[in-house]
């Protein structure tokens, strides 16, 4: 038998273990929880905040009486607690006291003005409805918020106590080590994401931190740029945070708590169970701005598993039986009978990051382009031009491969090959003579962006590692101020004019990409009182304008102008908070994939031409193969010539940067954008809505988003085919 200090000596041992146990449930899962629910109410704050003046914004949630009357409770409940803890109810109650007092007074004061005291009673009944709806309002929209954090975070806490339950003693240490050590990978992730959250307004996924570091070296340049205190701060609060929390909670089990231990676990479980039940609140109506804070950053994480859904699959069965997309291995150019005897040179221009809105040549207004907006009156606009993927890389396959660009991983295996198997267009016009050269500023040194260009066959890539820097500014971690290609390009001009070859010049800009910096020598002038990247954006674009108007000029100087074709577009657009999110790799709305177009061809296109109808990136290689009067036989290629009409509900289709993250589709007047499930698939009545600010899609039968969504997977399935051919199959002379 136990004697009965034994007996007080194994109760207290059980009761250490308990206490110990108990402690490091709450450890470990507190912390965690308070820093992700925190960011995220964060995170709907300052949206809510951003999407009206911030000034407003507060003045709108301060102007609610319950808020009032909650945030004088509050005071008072501090004020009581630590200046009057003998009295700290009634001063907690004052503010109520003080309410009634002036309903009292507003009571006897209409009845001795003679006004109705119905009508106050209304009025005040009024208030009370109006703050009841806030109320209900404000916990609604946290609720649909945070629903799927909060079953995340509540499945963790179970699973630790059950793990710290199940685990014998002798190895509680050990957990506690792996506990703590997973909880700061969790919290170092959570810093991440708010890190880049913070500069782009756009949640992280799984698939958006396995692209940061599988591209680590490229993007170091520019992740030291955006290196300051607020980056920093986001970084490190997260852990830092959790990590104060955590000592604190060991502070206080250590303190006035240890003896109730065991009930204030038990009180963390039923606290635990009552927050599960947020998450079958009915959330409140569709609203994209907040839709995107819906999805947990850890579950997130979940589509760097390689696994496709029910819907995917059937899309791969559909597209498998439907013709293939684009197919130029085997192409062979024919010249019509018509043809003149001296053929056209061809010049492409792509201006880097040039959105549609932000040129002179759609908004005079903006003075930010004046010389394209001029050049466009010698030639045609395209007033409907479209991207494809707001990446540049993408751009180049759409416009000299003439193909879609897949949003897979397989166009970088792709791209990488010696061969591409798929004949570009300096590979197509080089069997009818043509010289080819391609220009740009920029380094070449991001991802696949150098082996592309090199493997689509041009006799001369120059770029910025290789061109003359004389006395040129570098303002970008991507290369030099544009200005270092205009005399490299015009003398090679030169030297194909002196031969008599036809030639094929392709020119890409570099300054307008993100962080949007200029020349020094470029004077710069404000763009009124909005937003100061969106400035430096604007003037960003109008040194590129002066750029191309020195190469133009040049052009024309040597004579070859009136015999060329000049077609000139962006390679993307550029977001700056129109949806909320800023930059634009990861967005397919219109300012971040409408851009502008300008097609020049003396003789060809009469001058103040409009070339109407929905237009893309993949139209450029048939139009340079319709003005030069070629024919592609044993050719499939997606696009339509600009030359020639379009149908009115011709389907346009984009894509995001980085697959499986966002997709759309355009056809006539209507754009639906699908984000995998993330986030509910939207809907824009384009027509009525340009801005895309109206998301429709809960107006509209389900069955025609269920067609919408299936109709974007199977063309991306399309899409991805033509880089996916073995390499028996690659043929290119």
């Amino acid at each position: 038998m136990h004697s009965p200090l034994t007996t007080k000596l194994d109760r207290a041992g059980q009761f250490e273990q308990t206490y110990e146990r108990d402690c490091l449930v709450v450890q470990t899962t507190v912390p965690l929880i308070a820093v992700v629910i925190g960011i995220k109410l964060g995170k709907v704050l300052y949206a809510y905040a951003d999407l009206n003046e911030t000034r407003t914004a507060f003045g709108v949630i301060y102007s609610r009486w319950l808020v009032r009357i909650a945030v004088a409770a509050v005071g008072a409940l501090l004020v009581g607690k630590f200046v009057f803890p003998r009295r700290k109810w009634l001063v907690v109650t004052s503010p109520f006291i003080l309410l009634f007092l002036a309903v009292l007074v507003k009571l006897v004061q209409a009845i001795l003005t003679g006004e109705p005291v119905v009508a106050y009673y209304r009025r005040a009944d009024y208030w009370l409805v109006d703050a009841t709806m806030q109320l209900r309002l404000v916990l609604l929209l946290v609720a649909s918020v945070i629903r799927r954090d909060i079953m995340f975070l509540a499945c963790f806490a179970i699973l630790v106590y059950v793990a710290v339950k199940l685990t014998p003693a002798k190895y509680q240490r050990v957990l506690r080590i792996l506990l703590t050590t997973f909880i700061s990978s969790l919290l170092l992730i959570s810093g991440l994401e708010l890190a880049h959250y913070s500069k782009t307004g756009v949640t992280g996924t799984g698939r958006l931190l396995g692209f940061f570091v599988t591209n680590a070296t490229n993007l170091l340049p520019m992740l030291r740029a955006q290196i300051d205190v607020e980056s920093i701060s986001a970084l490190v609060v997260p852990l830092l945070v959790g990590s104060v929390i955590a000592f604190l909670i060991r502070r206080w089990y250590a303190g006035p708590a240890r003896g109730s231990a065991p009930r204030l676990t038990r009180a963390y479980a039923v606290v635990l169970a009552l927050t599960v039940a947020v998450a079958f609140i009915q959330p409140l109506p569709r609203n994209a701005r907040f839709d995107r804070f819906v999805d947990n950053t850890y579950l997130g994480l979940r589509d760097l598993v390689p696994w496709r859904k029910a819907g995917e699959l059937e899309a791969m069965k559909r597209a498998s039986r439907l013709p293939i997309l684009s197919d130029t291995s085997n192409t062979v150019l024919r010249v019509g009978a018509d043809v003149r005897a001296s053929p056209r040179n061809v010049i492409i221009i792509m201006l880097e990051s040039a959105r549609r809105d932000s040129t002179s040549i759609y908004d005079p207004s903006l003075g930010t382009t004046p010389f394209l907006a001029d050049f466009a009156s010698r030639g045609a606009v395209v007033p409907e031009m479209y991207a494809i993927i707001p990446r540049t890389s993408a751009a180049w396959v759409a416009v000299l491969q003439g193909m879609w660009p897949s949003p897979d991983d397989d166009l970088t295996r792709w791209a990488r090959k010696e061969e591409l198997g798929l004949k570009s267009l300096p590979a197509l016009l080089a069997t009818r003579g043509y010289a080819s050269a391609f220009f740009t500023s920029a380094h070449l040194s991001f991802g696949y962006d150098a082996p592309l260009i090199q493997n689509m066959r041009f006799d001369s890539v120059n770029y910025a590692d290789t061109l003359p820097k004389r006395s040129f500014e570098q303002p970008t971690y991507w290369g030099f101020e544009d200005r270092i290609m205009v005399e490299p390009s015009l003398d090679w001009v030169k030297q194909q004019s002196q031969k008599q070859t036809p030639f094929l010049l392709v020119m890409m800009t570099n300054i307008g990409h993100y962080d949007y910096s200029y020349p020094s020598t470029w004077q710069g002038r404000a763009f009124g009182t909005i937003d100061p990247s969106y400035s430096r954006y604007l003037n960003c674009l109008s040194y590129v304008d002066s750029v191309i108007k020195d190469f133009v000029t040049g052009l024309e100087k040597l004579g070859v102008l009136q015999s060329s074709l000049v077609i000139i577009l962006g390679d993307h657009g550029e977001s700056f908070g129109e949806h909320g999110p800023r930059g634009r790799s990861l967005l397919v709305y219109d300012e971040t994939v409408k851009i502008p177009g300008i097609v020049y061809a003396d003789g060809l296109i009469p001058p103040g031409t409009s070339l109407s109808g929905l237009r893309q990136e993949i139209d450029v290689v048939p139009t340079v193969l319709d003005a030069l009067g070629l024919t592609a036989e044993n050719a499939t290629i997606p696009g339509t010539s600009l030359l020639k009409s379009v149908p009115a509900d011709r389907a346009l289709y984009f894509f995001a940067t980085l697959d499986s993250y966002s997709m759309a589709v355009r056809r006539g007047g209507m754009k639906f954008v699908y984000n995998f499930e993330r986030t509910p698939t939207e809907a824009y009545a384009i027509d009525k809505d340009p801005a895309e600010q109206h998301d429709i899609a809960a107006r509209l039968p389900r069955r025609t988003i269920e067609g919408a969504e299936m109709e974007m997977l199977v063309w991306r399935e399309r899409a991805s085919r033509p880089f996916l051919a073995p390499e028996s199959d690659i043929k290119v002379p």
